[in-house]
């Protein structure tokens, strides 16, 4: 009998949680009629990523290539963006940058939240002294702001995007961790759970099938902050000349050096940069702000 309750009860949970998950996938069908702020700053997301896709195939230029004679120009039809000091195409620059803007993007918030969901998962199950020894760590990392903390690993390990995307994701983990550790202090006490301990399940099981899927909402949130915070950091840093190295055509490289020299004769090298940040962030906010309201069941009506 212990057998076919502990049966029906595996058997259940899935059920449970395929039915929470085809609950959340009509939710989110239902974004695009409800939130169409929501809605756009997805289509935004998208059609940025396409462009990254097919970058080769858009840019007009090669983004690396000082064209004779065109130092400077102004936005024309040959040149839509303008050209830089040093007469490279800055649509076709922009254009490629959205490649490594995106992947430090979804690199960086995916290893920060991975990390991020490990260590939360870990302290609020197991709780005991793991919980306090990990929670102190958090605390200890949280006491600096996140791209300041960037700064210094980067600083530390030396200007390159690897260690750009290890000091964002690394920055990223400690504020993930903590939402978590409170989502799964909450579910660890749901009866399905207690359920499921009683019948022997080891806690390996109850922790991965029982409770992660139960606090994805808030881990879906928090990825598509992480994402942005990721964006803005790679920016800052190669801004600050700790990220990407010219001439690799990133957002954050076209912003410092030369764009601000020429800002009053060729603004448009600091302005169209500036404008592509502000696109994606826009996008991922909007868009995060309409996954939170989807999601989290506090905020629907």
């Amino acid at each position: 009998m212990a057998r076919s309750v502990e049966g029906n009860v595996g058997l259940g949970l899935p059920a449970i949680g395929m039915s929470h998950r085809a609950s959340r996938g009509r939710r989110l069908l239902r974004l695009a009629r409800t939130k169409p702020l929501g809605a756009a700053g997805l289509a935004i997301l998208l059609a940025l990523c396409l462009v990254a896709a097919a970058a080769p195939l858009l840019a007009p230029h090669d983004p690396y290539e000082s064209i004779s004679g065109a130092r400077l120009l102004s936005p024309s039809l040959d040149h839509p963006m303008g050209t830089d000091n040093l007469g490279r195409d800055l649509l076709s620059r922009i254009v490629y940058g959205a490649r490594i803007s995106l992947l430090i993007g979804v690199i960086a918030g995916t290893l920060g939240t991975i990390g991020g969901m490990a260590v939360g998962l870990a302290s609020g199950y197991i709780g005991g002294s793991l919980d306090n020894i990990l929670q102190r760590i958090v605390d200890s990392l949280m006491a600096f702001p996140g791209l300041i903390l960037a700064l210094t690993l980067v600083a530390t390990l030396g200007p390159s995007l690897r260690n750009v995307l290890i000091a964002i994701s690394v920055g990223a983990i400690p504020g993930t961790s903590r939402v978590i550790r409170g989502a799964v202090l909450s579910v660890k006490e749901e009866d399905y759970v207690s359920a499921a301990r009683a019948l022997g399940a080891p806690g390996w099981r109850i922790a991965t099938f029982h409770i992660l899927p139960n606090v994805m909402a808030p881990v879906l949130i928090l990825a598509s902050v992480a994402f942005g915070t990721s964006i803005i950091a790679e920016a800052s840093l190669s801004f600050l000349g700790l990220g990407a190295q010219p001439p690799t055509p990133s957002w954050g490289v076209m912003l410092s050096g030369p764009s601000r020299r020429f800002m009053t004769t060729a603004p448009w090298m600091a302005i169209f940069p500036g404008l592509a940040i502000s696109l994606v962030i826009f996008g991922v906010n909007v868009f995060g702000d309409a996954l939170r309201d989807v999601l989290d069941p506090r905020l629907r009506s």
